[in-house]
């Protein structure tokens, strides 16, 4: 058993990239953490796990973990019945696989608020599942990454506007100053300088090389609407992490799961990977 208080704007908006990617989804609940809930999209190349942390979860109660699996899809026709406005109480019973959802009226947005008995406007209930192991196949708890790069919401969904007309890969090259996405034969470029970018991580005499399928792009941008900063995550020994971080509630991650696939699909026909292109901003 699991339940909750949470905004159903917010938690429509989490949806909303999330449909686009896959129809059930794994949710776990942890005391002392918060919510968990991880899917599998098994075409485009992208794991996806959503976090809310413990203290965004008003009235959070959750004696033991637990878990179960969601249709995503329903889900959000459930939250859609409700309307759009104020506060949602889940009540997961995770033994008899059934998801409650209630309405709560409120005043003025204030802890005290939170905490006070809901009056009941709507209510609705839908069917959860037993949980699917293949959900999923990405361990994140495994993953350390060394390289974070830091790029403005706006900035990132334009450039996923640009390389998103002429192709399903980019190719993304990471310099101390500068950083440029290569798209068939169009390079765009972002200078540190000019606060295109952060970094936060250790210095490399080489370019990072990144690979990624824009097959889930609808889904990329939607996430970035829920962030004022896309943190792009690398790692030699971890598949390359787009996180979305939803203000202080917690983070949408989203993984390039078959990464070397991804390379080998892109230089399968050339005898040897093609150089970075210069940049001009050295």
């Amino acid at each position: 058993m699991a339940e909750f208080r949470f905004p159903i704007e917010i938690l429509r908006n989490v949806l909303k990239p999330l449909v686009l990617m896959a129809n059930d989804a794994n949710i776990f609940f942890d005391p002392n953490r918060g919510l968990r809930l991880k899917l599998v999209c098994f075409i485009g190349y992208v794991d996806a796990a959503v976090f809310f942390r413990k203290e965004s979860l008003a009235n959070f109660q959750c004696p033991n973990r637990t878990s179960s699996s969601i249709d995503i899809l329903e889900f959000g026709r459930a939250l859609h019945r409700l309307g759009t406005n104020g506060l949602v109480a889940l009540h997961f019973d995770t033994e008899e696989l059934v998801l409650r959802l209630r309405t709560v009226r409120f005043g003025p947005l204030t802890p005290e608020r939170l905490l006070m008995e809901p009056t009941e406007e709507r209510c609705t209930e839908m069917a959860l599942m037993e949980e699917r192991s293949e959900f999923m196949q990405i361990d994140e708890s495994k993953f350390e990454y060394d390289l974070l790069i830091g790029i403005p919401s706006s900035q990132f969904r334009q450039i996923l506007e640009d390389v998103g007309e002429l192709t399903h890969f980019v190719t993304m090259y990471v310099k101390e100053t500068a950083i440029w996405f290569k798209a068939k034969d169009k390079v765009f470029y972002l200078c540190k300088e000019l606060g295109h970018f952060v970094t936060v991580g250790p210095t490399f005499k080489k370019p990072v090389v990144l690979e990624f399928a824009l097959y889930r792009i609808t889904s990329f941008q939607l996430a970035s609407q829920l962030s004022n900063m896309v943190w792009i995550c690398w790692s030699l020994d971890a598949p390359p992490l787009l996180n979305f971080p939803v203000g202080s509630l917690g983070n949408i991650h989203m993984y390039s799961r078959f990464y070397p696939e991804i390379k080998k699909m892109r230089f399968v026909n050339q005898s040897r990977k093609e150089a970075a292109p210069a940049s001009p901003l050295h």
